[in-house]
């Protein structure tokens, strides 16, 4: 993981904050064999400050990121055993009626 950050302030009360976090891939299963995509996400805050009050603007994946907060894998299993979910996604689970996420957040 990866995580930077930038913060201002002013001497007239105005402040603005960017924050970067950047997650590598991640195993998703105990063998490694599994690995969850990278993720990056920049978050905004703005605003100003007076002495007793604060208005503070946040804006959350700046950029629009289409990455996971959390990714799980897990292999679903049809009646009899059968494993419903190939390694390669979960596009071989519909066609054989099982269920499995891939992916979240």
């Amino acid at each position: 993981m990866l995580q930077l950050g930038v913060s201002w302030r002013s001497t007239g009360g105005w402040i603005g904050s960017v924050r970067m976090r950047h997650f590598g891939e991640q195993p998703l299963d105990e063998n490694d064999d599994i690995q969850s995509d990278p993720s990056t996400v920049v978050n905004l805050i703005a605003g100003r400050e007076w002495d007793e009050l604060a208005l503070r603007l946040e804006v959350f994946n700046l950029l629009d990121s289409d990455d996971h907060d959390i990714d799980y894998w897990y292999e679903a299993q049809l009646a009899g055993g059968r494993p419903a979910l190939s390694r390669d996604g979960a596009e071989d689970c519909a066609s054989c009626g099982g269920m499995a996420l891939v992916g979240g957040g």
